[in-house]
This record gives C-alpha cells, structure tokens and sequence, in this order.
C-alpha cells in the first residue's frame, strides 16, 4: 500500500509542474505578441528601399518574409543583423521585430512622399546564404 501511495504522490506532482510548466509557457507566449518582441521566420520573398525616410539616411528597407512564420517588416539602421548581412530576396532569416514602422518612397515630379507599406521594425536577425544583403 505505500507503494500505491508514493506513485499517487508522484503522478500529482508531476501533473502540478506540468500546469505550472505550461502556464508560463502561455504567459511568455502572451507577452512577447503584444508588441516587445514578435519572433518571425522564412524565406525573404521581396525587399524595397525607403527612400524617403530622411531621419534613416535613405536606409530603411521594406521587408517581405514568407512562410513559416512570415509578415511585413522593416529593417533600420538599428537591426542588428547576425550571420553573413543578407537580408536579401532568396535568403531566409530568423529574428525578432517589435513596433509598427511606415515606409516611404519619394516622388521628384512633384517632391512629396507616400507610404509604401507597414512593418514591424526588425531589432535582431540572423541569415542564410551569401548575397548583396541591405
């Protein structure tokens, strides 16, 4: 009977860390999607320069990621990037990106600027490849 009892025990309390392992789980989850860091991942399908975003120097670019876990993102002069610095169309990237950014393309005949397209700013990413990376 002892026996019996002590793999009771033991079963409750795995069964406990196993809620709690996965209640944190969730918590982390919750955190990172509401803004601080939303991991991302894929295969780069298309970039274009911001070219009318003066407070970057020209160096803003639009970033298009595919599947598995693709979006829209843009890459400043504060992403840190990691590997061989090709975030370019072909390679694939892992990273994480955080607040909304515009990006926008200049017109000479009239000067003015229109957005272009929306992203997450990239703070870190690594790649794959060699290539003319931005």
């Amino acid at each position: 009977m002892l026996i019996h009892a002590n793999i009771k025990i033991s079963l409750i309390i795995i069964v406990i860390i196993a809620v709690l392992s996965l209640t944190y789980s969730s918590q982390v989850l919750a955190f990172s999607s509401i803004g601080f860091n939303t991991p991302f991942g894929g295969k780069v399908t298309m970039t274009m320069k911001c070219t009318c975003n003066n407070d970057q120097g020209g160096q803003k670019i639009l970033v298009y990621v595919g599947s598995p876990k693709g979006g829209t993102f843009i890459k400043n002069l504060a992403t840190r990037v990691y590997k061989n610095n090709a975030v370019s169309m072909g390679n694939w990237v892992l990273g994480l990106a955080g607040t909304d950014e515009q990006c926008q393309m200049q017109n000479y005949y009239p000067y003015f600027c229109y957005t272009i397209g929306q992203g997450k700013a990239i703070t870190m990413v690594g790649t794959s490849g060699f290539g003319f990376g931005f």
